[in-house]
């Protein structure tokens, strides 16, 4: 695995990049206030063919439904070309004041890939992606790294655009649902992107800085007992490098997974 961050990532993901910024420049012109980089990308923990691209946009006005369609239709003809892109919008005026949950006007992700494209070919005849704004509690997270870590690949600088979120705000973002990181999933990446979330939660929770997935692994390979650390490490693995499941005692999971709850918890 090679870890690639903003500067030495290849040409290509350069290339999409500068793509989605002239996608929403096409539809926004003057009313596009910028265009951010966050997550693997933003934290030097990116790997291409395994990564997705992290972005948030922020706008000066409110999106259409047209325009959000005709956004999303040129979102999916730029989509993994080479990466996965993930990419939600927010209104200025609704992140200052901030607000939690905070309102999203726009997000595309793989998970809704099939759907869009559903939506475009007239198969959906309404969807809440396109009808309305609505809150996702994940932006506080999103927008607290991309002040911590983000960059600005177009518009007006970071510190401009992003409010502070507040402690319990991102906190409740992080950790609202860690119940449902379950380690007997089957599919090795969500099994792998669970054991890596909580082990990146508890990392916040103890250093108060935001860390990649595989940050956050590394931190925890020093922090759980000896005899567990295997699957922090075939977890990685597994994420970055499409590796399988290793041999593993499944007390050894079950006890992997009440230490970090436990801890997360307490």
């Amino acid at each position: 695995m090679e870890f690639r961050d903003a500067h030495t990532v290849s040409e290509k993901v350069h290339g999409q990049v500068d793509q989605v910024c002239r996608v929403w420049l096409k539809h926004l012109k003057h009313r596009l206030v910028g265009v951010y980089l966050h997550g693997s990308l933003a934290l030097g923990s990116f790997v291409e063919d395994a990564s997705d691209l992290d972005i948030l946009v922020v706008t000066e006005a409110r999106l259409s439904r047209r325009e959000r369609l005709s956004i999303a239709r040129d979102v999916l003809s730029i989509d993994q070309k080479p990466c996965p892109l993930e990419i939600s919008a927010l209104w200025l005026q609704q992140i200052f004041p901030w607000q939690y949950p905070t309102p999203c006007q726009f997000h595309y992700s793989s998970l809704w890939t099939e759907h869009y494209r559903r939506l475009l070919g007239g198969e959906i005849q309404n969807s809440f992606l396109v009808e309305e704004d609505f809150t996702d509690t994940d932006m506080a997270c999103h927008v607290r790294l991309a002040g911590q870590s983000g960059l600005c690949v177009y518009g007006r600088p970071i510190h401009e655009v992003f409010p502070p979120v507040p402690e319990q705000d991102f906190w409740d973002s992080i950790s609202r649902d860690i119940g449902g990181c379950s380690f007997d999933d089957p599919q090795p990446k969500t099994y792998a992107a669970n054991i890596l979330t909580l082990a990146r939660v508890l990392s916040y929770k103890k250093e108060k800085r935001i860390l990649s997935k595989v940050d956050g692994a590394r931190w925890a390979l020093g922090y759980v007992p000896e005899k567990l650390r295997y699957l922090l490490e075939n977890a990685v693995q597994i994420w970055y490098a499409g590796a399988e499941k290793c041999g593993y005692d499944a007390e050894d999971v079950r006890e992997l997974q009440r230490f970090l709850m436990d801890e997360i918890r307490n």
